[in-house]
C-alpha cells in the first residue's frame, strides 16, 4: 500500500527535509525553463515577454509549492 508506506517515510524529518528541498531545486529549474523555452520557440518579443515572465513565475511556483505539500502535511499530521 503506497499510502502507507509514505505515512512511514515521511515521518523521518530528513527525508522531509531532502523532498522539500528537491522541490526548491525544481522550482529554481521551472523558473529559467519556462522563459527559455518560449525563447527557444521564437517567442522572444516585448509584446508577450511580460505574460511570459508572469506565467512562468506562477508556474514555478505553484507547482513545487503543491509537490512540498504531500510530505510536509504527512509529517505535521495534516492528512490522515
Amino acid at each position: 500500500d503506497l499510502y502507507a508506506k509514505m505515512l512511514v517515510v515521511f515521518q523521518e524529518p530528513w527525508i522531509v527535509i531532502i523532498y522539500v528541498l528537491g522541490c526548491f531545486s525544481l522550482f529554481w529549474h521551472l523558473l529559467h525553463g519556462f522563459k527559455s523555452a518560449f525563447q527557444t520557440l521564437g517567442l522572444n518579443h516585448l509584446k508577450y515577454n511580460g505574460a511570459i515572465n508572469f506565467v512562468g513565475t506562477a508556474f514555478a511556483i505553484i507547482v513545487p509549492f503543491i509537490f512540498a505539500l504531500m510530505p510536509i502535511s504527512l509529517y505535521f499530521g495534516w492528512v490522515k
